[in-house]
């Protein structure tokens, strides 16, 4: 796998971040698909590390229905046009709720492996990795939406934190990998 995942590359043609690579190939291996990901950086990008997992062709059609729908939901509020806007916030819930379902299939293989990780773990709140759905569900730290507020420290010093949560996850998926 870790040949494979060397091809690999973001939309600018850069390699995987090192930081997170051997997480991204475990997963792999563990049958849960990745689609993109980033270490974490204080410079550039988001100051936290993050895993996208690969949602499917059906999740990626349901969001550009949720793009067209909140377009027209943004044009109808520019004109005060409150005719069919009851019905669009409807669809869009509805398009919501779609593409949330599709996302379980996707998340469900790693969702048991999180909670066998956190049964045997000290927790600190901040650093528990969940998930959130955009138009794909990505894995990151709770605590990286409170990264934008924090001082320049604080924020390098909660990279830290989430790597090495991150990096201790790895290790659980490794021997989880190692013992099938």
């Amino acid at each position: 796998m870790a040949p494979q995942v060397d091809k690999w590359g973001d939309g600018l043609g850069m390699p995987i971040d090192s930081g997170i690579k051997e997480t991204v190939i475990i997963l792999n291996l563990l049958g849960v698909k990745t689609s993109s990901s980033c270490e974490g950086h204080i410079d550039r990008g988001l100051p936290y590390p993050w895993i996208n997992l690969d949602n499917n062709k059906d999740s990626r059609l349901v969001w550009e229905k949720i793009n067209k729908v909140q377009k027209q939901i943004r044009e109808l509020q520019e004109s005060n046009n409150k005719e069919n806007s009851q019905e669009l916030f409807a669809q869009n819930r509805y398009l919501f709720s779609q593409l949330e379902q599709s996302s379980q299939n996707v998340i469900t293989p790693i969702y048991s492996l999180l909670e066998k990780f956190y049964d045997q773990k000290n927790i600190k709140y901040d650093t528990i990795l969940q998930f959130s759905f955009k138009s794909f569900p990505r894995m990151h730290s709770l605590g990286v939406n409170r990264q934008d507020v924090r001082s320049p420290d604080e924020k390098k010093n909660k990279l830290k934190e989430y790597q090495d949560e991150m990096n201790d996850f790895t290790d659980f998926l490794l021997g989880e990998y190692l013992e099938k």
